[in-house]
């Protein structure tokens, strides 16, 4: 710590409000203000000193009984240490000295929690996640729908009025800029076809698309009953195959049971454990919350349901690539995370070895997975699909077992003798097709560079983003820096695909999602190669879909940032609602710093709904005057970057208000 930070050489600061039996204290930062991102998971670094004698003022001064940490998550669960059986001299128990933790955490997010109660020891109880809605349309977008539903009555009994009908439709879609949105272009073609039906039913569906979007009506309130019950129960019931009822009872059971639980683990009494997953993807056996998280057995997976729902989305993934390049996909990039892991029993991997041409082998017994087989070319009838996995620090963590099951199935793929052309591993059999940060660390290097917006160029991202994830892994050694392995992988890439399985969050939620998808799109560009960049959706396990990432983005921000709805829900929520505001721009500037694709008009479509509505500026101004300051901030940066030309003249002053 000397080392790192020097003497101390003044009394130790510390946010808190002292209530007698209660200290609410905020958490201090570890290190330097300018590289919080930075260092939020660092391995190597040592706390500072105002942080280290946070935690030794709370034990000593306040001889604390128990904390309770609020937020998903905190930095002492990643101080520097062992990453299992931690021993007396690794940070986190070192400054906690045997305190009990107790933990409210979001039930979906199983990876994160295991971390805290691996490391910490904590009693990780499960709350339920925000509220959900649909989307809707504003006016505007609903006016364009009964338009195309008049053309669809008029098609075929008035030819000259479906003429007429057909001009305004493209008229109109291409005023509010749902025509690039939905893959057609402003001559009102698909791929080049200008058939009507194929048209207006791309429009249509892009519309049903934006419509029908999950999003979250404000946040859940820890204790709390969700609000629109009769609305959630409903989409709980259609997700869950359960009756209304039952959900019903699940649900109502919630509060109380979330109460109960941090009441009991204050006293020392036990907290029943139960399952962590997302309840809009069926995982209703999460209800009702208030359980001390657990998660599955790692050598468990991928699991047998994961491989049955992982073959749709790979004839998927296949079918679409034939379909739009006419040749069958080679070379795949596939992010993978290790709570979507955790949450789906490994649906991504299973994917991965389907690809490859691979079938997991189980034991009849424990149900663990022993080994794999090869499915000899006649059988798969297909050419193999050459996977290179770029894995989370997470994943890394938590599935060592599995990063070498899938190192050793490569590598034996790659031996058979095949013909490059049906198998493009024997090509390269040697090489390495796994990827992430450097041991102990975590993150894609270029997180804290989108966060502050302090990147300047595309090209800076991408070498940041090769420095931050060219460790390679399997073989049961030791990580290996490999930086040219993954400039060559990401060269050869046909696709680049992240899979979000659940829908109670999107790639705007923060600058988490756009490090990685816009990372591996701005490294593949430094690399020479512009991959299809490719965002899968499993929340509805049974019917998977692909879209292009920008394709995604544009989704996102009309169906969520700039809708009213969503906003008038963080409204609820004062300073905390501004934040998520603001960091869904930060999101959508990262996305517009690290991919190819132009977003005037989302930026348009979120300047508008959030910077020139007087409501909202009202409430920035009265509830947090910071979250306003970095949304103008992030706005006038992308203007001078030319990344984004304003349609409006209005925005120069609004910027300069």
């Amino acid at each position: 710590m000397i080392a790192a930070w020097g003497a101390p050489d003044r009394p130790v600061q510390a946010r808190f409000v002292d209530q007698g039996s209660l200290v609410i204290a905020l958490q201090p930062g570890r290190g330097k203000a300018s590289e919080r991102k930075a260092q939020y998971h660092d391995p190597d670094v040592p706390p500072c000193h105002d942080y280290i004698g946070f935690y030794l003022w709370l034990r000593s001064t306040r001889a604390l009984s128990a904390m309770i940490h609020l937020g998903t998550h905190g930095t002492l669960e990643w101080l520097p240490g062992k990453s299992v059986a931690l021993s007396d001299s690794c940070a986190p128990p070192v400054l906690l000295g045997g305190v009990p933790v107790i933990y409210p955490f979001i039930v979906n997010n199983p990876g994160e929690a295991a971390a805290a109660k691996r490391r910490l020891g904590a009693v990780m109880i499960g709350h339920m996640t925000p509220p959900v809605q649909r989307a809707g349309l504003d006016t505007a977008m609903a006016e364009l729908e009964r338009l195309i539903d008049e053309y669809a009555e008029a098609d075929g009994l008035d030819r000259r009025r479906g003429t007429l009908l057909r001009r305004q439709i493209l008229d109109r879609a291409a005023d509010l800029g749902v025509l690039a949105e939905s893959g057609v272009a402003e001559n009102g073609s698909v791929g080049g076809d200008t058939d009507d039906a194929e048209v207006l039913a791309r429009l249509d569906a892009y519309l049903c698309d934006v419509k029908d979007l999950q999003i979250r009506d404000g946040l859940h309130v820890f204790g709390s009953p969700p609000p629109k019950h009769g609305a959630l129960v409903e989409m709980l019931a259609e997700t869950g195959a359960l009756s209304k009822e039952a959900v019903t009872a699940r649900l109502d059971a919630c509060p109380e049971a979330e109460r109960r639980a941090l009441l009991a683990a204050l006293e020392g009494r036990f907290v029943p454990p139960g399952p962590a997953g997302a309840p809009t993807r069926g995982r209703l056996d999460v209800l009702p919350t208030g359980r001390n998280l657990t998660t599955i057995d790692p050598r468990m997976l991928p699991s047998r349901a994961a491989l049955i729902l992982a073959h749709k989305t790979a004839a998927l993934l296949l079918a679409r690539h034939i379909q739009e390049e006419g040749e069958p996909l080679r070379y795949l990039v596939l992010d993978l995370w290790g709570s979507a892991t955790l949450r789906t029993g490994g649906e991504d991997m299973a994917l991965a070895f389907l690809l490859m041409g691979v079938q997991p082998l189980w034991d009849a017994t424990s149900g663990r997975i022993s080994g794999f087989e090869i499915v000899p070319l006649s059988a798969l009838d297909r050419p193999r699909v050459d996977v290179t996995l770029r894995i989370s620090g997470l994943f890394r963590d938590a599935f060592p077992g599995l990063i070498d099951l899938f190192d050793q199935a490569a590598r034996a793929v790659a031996a058979r003798e095949e013909s490059g052309e049906w198998n493009p591993l024997a090509l390269d059999p040697d090489t390495s097709r796994i990827f992430g940060a450097a041991p102990g660390s975590y993150g894609t290097g270029i997180e804290q560079s989108l966060t502050e917006g302090s990147w300047q160029e595309r090209d800076d991202l991408g070498r940041l983003y090769l420095e931050g994830s060219q460790w390679s892994y399997g073989g049961g050694g030791e990580a290996v820096s490999d930086i040219e392995g993954l400039r060559r992988r990401l060269g050869q890439a046909d696709i680049v695909l992240h899979i979000q399985d659940h829908a109670e969050t999107d790639l705007l939620d923060g600058a988490d999602t756009a490090a990685h998808e816009g990372g591996l799109a701005a490294a593949a560009a430094l690399a020479g190669n512009a991959p299809k960049m490719m965002h899968g959706d499993t929340s509805q396990p049974d019917a998977p879909k692909l879209r292009d990432v920008a394709q995604e983005v544009a989704r996102i921000t009309r169906g969520r940032l700039a809708n009213p709805r969503w906003i008038a829900g963080m409204m609820r929520h004062g300073y905390r609602g501004a934040a998520e505001m603001a960091r869904g721009v930060m999101a959508l500037e990262a996305y517009a710093a690290t991919l190819p694709t132009r977003f005037d008009r989302q930026f348009d479509l979120a300047f508008a709904a959030l910077l020139e509505n007087d409501e909202c500026l009202a409430f920035f101004e009265e509830h947090n005057p910071e979250a306003l300051s970095d949304m103008k901030r992030r706005f006038a940066s992308l203007r001078d970057h030319g990344l984004w030309q304003p349609r409006r003249n209005s925005v120069a002053q609004v910027l300069a208000s």
